[in-house]
């Protein structure tokens, strides 16, 4: 095996989360295959500049990590990804959702045009503003 071809091959790798720096929001990775840990991972968001995305993977969840030519030493987290043991939410390409450990779920759906939010615990909504609600159809409240 060529040198360059040895380097492609550790570029990308699939492992599990062993621990995680939430503060820093990096993770350290087990890799299995060959029984190496990673240094300190940071984990890839959609934005961290001015719009911040914060999301921290599981302890002993599978993630994908694309190191840099350099070694194990540096290197990101990219993402998690479905297997055979942990399943996707839904399975409809109009649905976006969000399904927490706790059972509460965030979804909408595109193609009917609804936002649901089936909350297991408190809403707190804050507003530097106005609150508006606008509603073409009925409004129903339920307390118990």
């Amino acid at each position: 095996m060529s040198d360059l071809e040895a380097i492609v091959k550790n570029l990308i790798k699939v492992g599990v989360v062993e621990s995680f720096n939430e503060a820093n929001a990096t993770a350290r990775v087990i890799f299995e295959d060959i029984n190496i840990k990673s240094y300190d991972l940071p984990i890839i968001v959609k934005q961290s500049q001015n719009n911040k995305d914060y999301w921290m993977p599981d302890i002993g969840e599978s993630v994908l990590c694309l190191f840099l030519p350099t070694g194990i030493e540096s290197g990101f987290i990219l993402g998690s990804y479905y297997n055979k043991k942990d399943r996707p939410p839904v399975t409809d390409q109009n649905k976006r959702t969000v399904k927490f450990k706790d059972g509460t779920v965030l979804e909408y759906d595109r193609k009917t045009h609804k936002l649901t939010a089936d909350v297991k615990g408190d809403i707190d909504i804050k507003a530097t503003g106005n609150i508006n609600v606008n509603a073409n159809g009925a409004i129903t409240i339920n307390s118990s």
